[in-house]
Parts: C-alpha cells; structure tokens; sequence
C-alpha cells in the first residue's frame, strides 16, 4: 500500500515546515508528498528546492489556483493507492500514517475523515468542546498533547469553566432552529450546512459521517477517478465548503467513515482570511449547492432568513454585520442568476 500526502499551500512557509517535520517524526512514513504552492510562492519554493530527506519522495508543483484546482492536480501526479489531505498548518500525531493504513487494510473503506484538534475551538468558548479539553488533561504526558499545549496553549494551565459548556449549548441550540447545526453529528443537513462531529470519546473505531474535513481525510485513487473537487466553487469567488460539496456528491456512491486514530492538531495560523460581505457571499453559494445535492431548496432559504436574523442582532455590537447582511443578499442574487 502506497501513501501519497498532498498538502495545498500559499505563503505560510514556517507552518508547512512545522507540518513536514511531524511528517519526518511519524512512526511509519509516507511514500511521497505533494505540495502545491502558488506560482509566486518563492519562498516555498526555494525551500522545496535545497530540502533533502531519505525518508520519502518530495514532489513540488505550482499553480495560480485556489484549494480546489491545487488538489485535483496534486491528484493527477500522485503516485499512491492512498491519497491523504492536509492543510499546510497541521501537526499530526505520530502514528497518524500508520493507523492510516492500517484503517485502509480493509478493503471495504473507501474514504476517511479524521479527528481535529482546532487551536481555534480550544480557545473559544462558543465553540470549545469538553471532550478535547478531557483529553489534554487525561493524559499530560502524551507526546501529542504536549504539542497541543506548547502551540495552543504556550504551556500555560488548562483550566475550562464549566459555564463555557453551556454557551456553547445555547448557541448551536439556536443555530438548530434554523439549520445550521444539528443535535446529530456528523451530518449534512437538508439547508446544506453541517452539524459538527460527534466528540472524540463518543467515536466508535470507524463511524459513519457524512462529510470530510478537508484538511484531515484519506481516500482511495480509485474513488479520485470518478469524483474531483469542483473547481467551479472558486469563482464565488474563492472555494468555501468545497470539502463539504465534495462530501455530499461522493457520499451517494461511498460510505465515509470518521477515526479517531486519524489525529492532528490544527494550528489556524493567519492567511487570508476573507470575512464580511465576500465571505457570507460564497457561503451562503456554496450551501445551496450542496443542499441541491443533498437536501433543498427550501431548508436553505430558511437558513438564510437565521443568518440574516442573526447579524441583524449583531447591528449594534459588530461593525462587519451590515456587511454581513449585504453578504447575505449578495449570494442570494447570484443564487438566481444560477437557476
């Protein structure tokens, strides 16, 4: 069983650096990996070029495209029976390659998403989850939680109240009402949306999900052939939920499964961060195809009304939710320009 890792990247040269490093401490190594920077990510490249390791092929391509179109060509070079995606700003567990293949020894398992340590979840109290921060403090001496707490927590003490727990309760409350979460995890909802997954001590060895984390899944070449990323979501005008539509075509033909064994942590180092109007743009373009694929039309106008509902209610706290708004009615537009 071959491994290719493919890893999409734009100016972000010390994370990916970190990133390879946990890949040259993995217990079992993979076979080759693809990294596919812009066309001026000169720095990138000339580290690529001077970088030298026995450990496993290093294949570095350019492109002037976004997430999408990097990793279908990624695709078209890679060499491996598995293909694994990363984000450029993960750190992965040690035995992350390993349990990779010994998850796909089965020949019934087609596609695997893993579990993800969020730098952003775990310090955010309306979306931090007990179960991460059970885990960190269950096992201090764990060489993967030591990252987590050198990284996130600059070794600092863990210390959750119990009251954070409850905010995140009463927010994704309120977001069910209009669809975008769900009480069941894992789940593509009819409005396009996801609800998150299920938490880390609740996962069974390989549990059905219905949509990847794009910068955390594996998935046979075989499966590659019939189903690429849709490069078409990157004139809205970038790729948001790409891993989301992908998920929801793939998953009519493919049970998609979610490890536990399968861990990073993910770093969220800065990039570009597209927010406001652009970003409620393409989010509310993107899980309108989805729901068309999965859910419809009708789920998905009622998640517009709450998205609109809630900035509204942000006006007098939040300077971007006008913006927000303007979003909003934006991708509408172009909504109908698509049907």
């Amino acid at each position: 069983m071959m491994i290719s890792v493919i890893i999409p990247t734009r100016f972000r040269i010390k994370e990916l650096q970190d990133c390879i490093k946990s890949l040259e401490s993995q217990s079992s190594k993979p076979d080759e990996i693809l990294i596919i920077a812009d066309v001026d990510d000169l720095d990138t490249e000339k580290f690529f070029k001077n970088y030298k390791t026995d450990n496993f092929k290093i294949q570095f391509l350019k492109s002037n495209g976004g997430t999408c179109i990097k990793r279908n060509l990624a695709i078209d070079h890679a060499k491996g029976d598995i293909l694994v995606f990363l984000d450029d700003d993960v750190i992965l567990h040690k035995d992350f390659i390993k349990n990779t293949k010994d998850i796909f020894i089965d020949e019934q398992v087609n596609l695997v998403t893993g579990y993800i340590f969020d730098a952003l979840d775990l310090t955010n109290p309306s979306v931090m989850r007990r179960s991460d921060i059970d885990y960190i403090l269950e096992n201090p001496n764990d060489e993967f939680v030591n990252i987590i707490k050198q990284k996130v927590f600059h070794n600092s003490n863990v210390n959750v109240g119990q009251s954070y727990f409850f905010i995140k309760m009463f927010r994704n409350l309120l977001k069910s009402i209009f669809l975008l979460e769900s009480p069941l995890k894992g789940k593509i909802l009819p409005s396009g949306y996801r609800s998150e997954m299920p938490s880390l001590e609740k996962i069974k060895e390989n549990q059905r999900v219905e949509w990847v984390f794009g910068g955390n899944f594996a998935v046979r070449k075989d499966v590659l052939r019939k189903f690429r990323f849709n490069e078409s979501l990157e004139k809205y005008p970038y790729a948001l939920n790409e891993d989301l539509e992908f998920s929801a075509r793939v998953g009519k033909k493919y049970d998609i499964f979610l490890s536990p064994k399968m861990l990073l942590l993910h770093l969220r180092s800065p990039g570009r961060k597209i927010v406001g109007s652009k970003r409620y743009s393409c989010l509310v373009i993107s899980t309108y195809l989805v729901a068309k694929i999965k859910g419809n039309r009708v789920a998905h106008r009622w998640s517009v009304f709450g998205l609109i509902l809630n900035s509204i209610l942000k006006l007098p706290f939040d300077k971007i939710a006008k913006d927000e708004i303007f979003g909003v009615f934006s991708g509408v537009k172009k909504i109908k320009e698509l049907t």
